[in-house]
Formats: C-alpha cells, sequence, structure tokens
C-alpha cells in the first residue's frame, strides 16, 4: 500500500483499546494546527471515515470554519451596515424561526448538511409535540426562511469559509398564489367620503395621492410640498419615510433607481393639495402629511389610529392593507387601456415583468383585443386552407 502524502491524514491501530482511529491535521479557526480524529472497530471502516474527513474538512479549505451562533451575529451585522432597516429586522425575526434542534447552535459551517436545512424546513411545518398541535408556519414563511439560508450561506462561501451551498439543493415550498384583493370603485369612492369626514377631514389629502398615484406608504409620508408642481401637475418621487434601529424617521432614498420618479397627477388631485398647502401656509420643506403633533407620520400609529378605523367606517374588510391601495388606479388604468410600461413607471417597478406579476388578472380582455387585431394581416382570409402543399 502506498503511503499517503502530506495533510492526507492517517489510519493506526490503537494498542490500548484496539479500535481503528483515523486521523486528520487541520487548521483551527484561528489558523492554529488541530488533530480531528474519529473511531472505528473495523479497519474497512477507519478506511472510509479517513475518506469522509478528508471531504469534510477539505470544504472547509481544511480548517475547522466558525461555530453558527458566531456565524450569525456576523450575518447579521454585516446586513446592519449594508442593508435597511427594514430588511435587517426581516432577517432577525426570520433567524430566530431556525429551531436549535435542527441547527445546534455550536455546529460548525462546514459540518452544515443538507439533512439540517431539510429539518429546518420540517420543524416549521405542523407537527406534533407532547400531545399538542404546533402551529404550522406558511408555506411564504418557509420559503423566506429557505432564500435568507442561501443568502447567508453565499455569504459563508465569500468569506472564504465555505466551498458549496448545501441550501441551493434545497426543494422551495410550494405557494399557491391568491387573487391580489383590489377595491373597487365604488369601495374607494366610500373611502374618500369617509376620509373628508375623519378628524375633521386632516388625512383625506393623504388618500387622495394613494388612491391617484400608486405611491408606496413610505414615499407618501416622506412628501414634502418642494415635490409638489402645481403648474406642471406633478409629484417627484425621491425619498421615502422609513424607521430606524433607534425608532426615529427619516427620509432616505429609495433602494432601486426606478423608484425615483415623477408622476403626473390629475386636475382634482392638484386643486386639492394647492388648497391644502395654502391652508396650511406651508414651506416647501415641510412635510406634506403630518400627524396632529404636526411630526412625520409613523407607520405604526397611522394604521391603527386612522387606516383601521376607515376600513371599518367604510365597510371594508380589516385584512385590505394600505399598500393594495396603490394598485386601485392603476388596475383601472390598465384595464382601459392595457398600458403595461405606464403602469410600471407610475409604480416605480424595475421591470415591466414585476407589474405583468401583479396585474395580469386585469388584463384578460387585451387578448381578446389583440387577437382581432390579427384580421387582415395575412393575404387571404383565415379559414381552410385552399392552396396547393401544406
Amino acid at each position: 500500500m502506498s503511503k499517503r502524502g502530506h495533510g492526507e491524514g492517517s489510519v493506526r491501530k490503537r494498542k490500548h483499546d484496539g479500535r481503528w482511529e483515523a486521523r486528520i491535521s487541520i487548521r483551527d479557526e484561528h489558523g492554529k494546527p488541530k488533530q480531528v480524529s474519529r473511531y472505528f472497530s473495523w479497519h474497512a471502516d477507519a478506511i472510509k471515515g479517513l475518506a469522509e474527513l478528508r471531504s469534510e474538512y477539505q470544504t472547509a479549505g481544511n480548517a475547522e470554519t466558525k461555530r453558527w451562533d458566531d456565524f450569525v451575529k456576523e450575518y447579521l451585522a454585516h446586513i446592519r451596515a449594508n442593508r435597511a432597516v427594514a430588511t435587517f429586522r426581516l432577517y432577525s425575526s426570520l433567524v430566530r424561526h431556525i429551531s436549535p434542534i435542527a441547527l445546534p447552535p455550536h455546529t460548525r459551517l462546514h459540518a452544515i448538511r443538507l439533512k439540517h436545512i431539510d429539518d429546518i424546513m420540517h420543524l416549521l411545518e405542523d407537527f406534533d409535540f407532547e400531545g399538542m398541535r404546533v402551529t404550522r408556519k406558511s408555506p411564504n414563511h418557509r420559503r423566506a426562511v429557505l432564500f435568507m439560508l442561501r443568502k447567508m450561506l453565499n455569504f459563508a462561501i465569500r468569506r472564504k469559509y465555505l466551498t458549496t451551498n448545501v441550501a441551493a439543493d434545497v426543494e422551495p415550498p410550494r405557494v399557491t398564489k391568491k387573487k391580489r384583493a383590489i377595491l373597487s370603485r365604488e369601495q374607494a369612492a366610500r373611502l374618500l367620503a369617509e376620509a373628508k369626514t375623519f378628524r375633521d377631514g386632516r388625512y383625506y389629502e393623504l388618500f387622495v395621492v394613494a388612491l391617484y398615484t400608486a405611491m408606496r406608504q413610505g414615499e407618501i409620508f416622506a412628501l414634502t410640498f418642494a415635490n409638489f408642481d402645481e403648474r406642471k401637475r406633478t409629484i417627484r418621487v425621491e425619498y421615502t419615510l422609513t424607521e430606524g434601529l433607534d425608532y426615529k424617521l427619516d427620509r432616505t432614498e429609495p433602494k432601486t433607481e426606478s423608484s425615483i420618479r415623477t408622476l403626473e397627477i390629475p386636475n382634482g388631485a392638484v386643486k386639492v393639495l394647492s388648497a391644502l398647502r395654502r391652508a396650511r401656509k406651508a414651506q416647501p420643506s415641510d412635510f406634506m402629511f403630518v400627524d396632529t403633533e404636526g411630526k412625520p407620520l409613523r407607520k405604526s400609529n397611522f394604521r391603527r389610529d386612522v387606516y383601521r378605523p376607515l376600513l371599518k367606517a367604510a365597510g371594508i374588510p380589516k385584512t385590505f392593507t394600505f399598500h393594495g391601495l396603490r394598485h386601485v388606479a392603476n388596475s383601472f388604468m390598465l384595464a382601459e387601456d392595457g398600458n403595461v410600461k405606464a403602469a410600471q413607471e407610475r409604480l416605480g417597478h424595475a421591470s415591466s415583468r414585476m407589474t405583468l406579476e401583479v396585474y395580469t388578472h386585469v388584463l384578460p380582455g387585451h387578448h381578446r383585443a389583440a387577437a382581432d387585431r390579427l384580421d387582415g394581416l395575412f393575404d387571404s382570409p383565415l379559414g381552410p386552407h385552399s392552396g396547393e402543399g401544406n
């Protein structure tokens, strides 16, 4: 038998207990030499065990990698420093749903296997625990956990902790897409009517903007009167209002360039905003929409104190989110002219594909119109073929 080369490990029989030891030299996470051994009753098993050891630590660059709990701290620190606060909060929440039963905190990164990821997905499903039914996480939630794990292990690869991503081989849970709920014209009109009288109409103009511009909630809350051009009849979207980790509100730039846009608004909305500016004697730098104390609007307070009471007064289900308001006007516009590109630009979507995924259900009539326009495209009318050949 040829001698193994340096770094390939060794197999030897221990004198004091007769067991076979498979041993390999590695470096720990600090670069210091370390021996890793596994023990077997038979020589053949030890040979196989040595091959497994080499394979395992080759994945980690022949070094022992970080513990999972230490790596989570490093990754979340990276997200906090480089991503939006909302992303950091989301990932922090999702990490908490990774059960220590499925992935113990002391597990080294190089030792994470496909089984760990499968166990995490399983423990997020229905299961019985001592006769008690544990609440199931939705397929969307489990998909979010899986995609976050993929990103985390890709980050580990970039940091040279790993060379492969075992989470990439896990099949995501299937999600049944629900039809997007959109307000009818009557419901939208009822909501505006209630907003006119709710708290002396303080938030009426806000709902006009929400229903007529397709802006996101944070974008609306970040508007100042400098963003409104009465002569050109436009609103310029440049910022979004975000809540930091210290819960302070701040105007920040949107995540994508496509979110920075200029929206043309109808004459009715122009008149409403012009009247608001005159009534407030507002300066260009003043926030367009504020709370009862004149401060910028906070999403959680607005949802509890304004939005939900208005939904109830208008007879609209409480499950209808404020985000859904941004799709009302665009749905009606698309149903009329089918201009997906215009809808994409108003929404601030990065691609028309995203817009189509949202609005496919309001476009079925345009398939008929497109088919009708094909009439007369060819020299002879469509019908039984009368020419020679096929």
